[in-house]
């Protein structure tokens, strides 16, 4: 094991909508980790010990804000909504629900 017990070595959150998992979790625990993995819902911590860490502490539906900018709310990517954001997908009419969420992760 060895280095600091408290420390958070990394983390990640989804950032594509679409990803979903319509199986419970218990029928195949690891294709539900490869796919949840790219959900907003899905944030993952790689704590405790040397880099990049021994465990993986999850928690699902964060709200995560940089320098009091909103980027994840209760498991949403809201960077989407913001008006640059918009504006780029109206360039792709044919898509109007490219990034319409995907509630269902398996959980």
């Amino acid at each position: 094991m060895g280095g600091d017990p408290f420390a958070v070595n990394s983390w990640h959150t989804g950032i594509y909508p679409k990803t979903f998992y319509s199986r419970p979790i218990d029928d195949d625990v690891q294709r539900w980790s490869d796919l949840a993995f790219g959900n907003p819902r899905y944030t993952h911590f790689h704590t405790c010990g040397d880099n990049p860490g021994n465990i993986a502490t999850a928690m699902f539906d964060a709200t995560i804000s940089f320098d009091d900018q909103l980027f994840w709310e209760a498991g949403r990517f809201v960077f989407l909504d913001q008006p640059e954001q918009q504006e780029l997908l109206a360039q792709y009419p044919d898509h109007p629900d490219a990034y319409s969420m995907r509630w269902d992760i398996g959980i």
